[in-house]
């Protein structure tokens, strides 16, 4: 059975995963991702955020 912090750092890997996709997928090599888009990224996923406010909720 996993600990709650290996369980948030698995939701945060799949998290910052999915944010180098998000990065990749605007073809604009300048930009780079910027942390104000994470709350739109988080939001955009309703599992991945459900899983980790329920760890954090613990």
């Amino acid at each position: 059975m996993k600990t709650k912090k290996e369980k948030m750092m698995e939701l945060l890997n799949q998290f910052f995963d999915e944010a180098r996709e998000y990065t990749y997928s605007r073809c604009d090599y300048d930009w780079e991702f910027d942390f104000d888009d994470s709350e739109e990224l988080f939001n955009s996923n309703p599992e991945l955020k459900n899983e980790f406010e329920e760890l954090l909720n613990d």
